[in-house]
């Protein structure tokens, strides 16, 4: 499973985005242009180290609604595809989930959604994508962050938190 598209709406000084990822992809741009921006969307989606923070996360210019989210479609290949619920099914072996971070939207339930919800033809549905939290986003695979100021010691120790460990840990689990 690999990330297809993310879409963006209202987080810090993104009011609306939409990009693509390949198999590689890079982020090239000038100091102040929202690279960092991008990469705390995912950690934001993926709770890796931040979670979302209306004060700080909400952009502080005038938006068009008070709503905050992040839509991202994912490309699966045909074993994963062929175990994901068929309502979440969308053409080209995709699914497309949206992460509330802030919203008035109500679920079934009658409570304001929070968390992750998967589109159903072209709609997002009222319940959470596979119920419970913990199965949602172990279907999302992981993501590794690597901070880009830090010491490569930090990331590589095997005792404790470290990327290396979670990298070997996930792998582990796989095999």
């Amino acid at each position: 499973m690999r990330i297809h598209t993310i879409t963006v709406h209202n987080f810090r000084s993104i009011a609306d985005c939409t990009f693509f990822l390949g198999n590689y992809s890079l982020m090239i741009g000038a100091n102040n242009s929202g690279k960092s921006n991008i990469m705390d969307v995912l950690r934001v989606f993926y709770e890796k180290g931040i979670k979302y923070e209306d004060s700080r996360d909400f952009p502080k210019f005038k938006t068009v609604d008070n709503e905050s989210w992040i839509d991202i479609e994912f490309s699966l290949n045909d074993i994963e595809f062929n175990n994901i619920k068929e309502e979440y099914k969308r053409s080209g072996n995709l699914v497309r989930v949206r992460k509330y971070l802030k919203t008035q939207e109500k679920g079934q339930d009658g409570k304001i959604k929070q968390g992750i919800y998967a589109y159903i033809d072209n709609s997002i549905s009222d319940e959470h994508f596979y119920g419970a939290k913990n199965v949602q986003q172990g279907k999302f695979g992981d993501l590794i962050y690597i901070p880009a100021v830090s010491r490569l010691d930090e990331h590589t120790k095997l005792t404790g938190p470290s990327a290396l460990r979670d990298l070997l840990t996930q792998k582990m689990q796989f095999k």
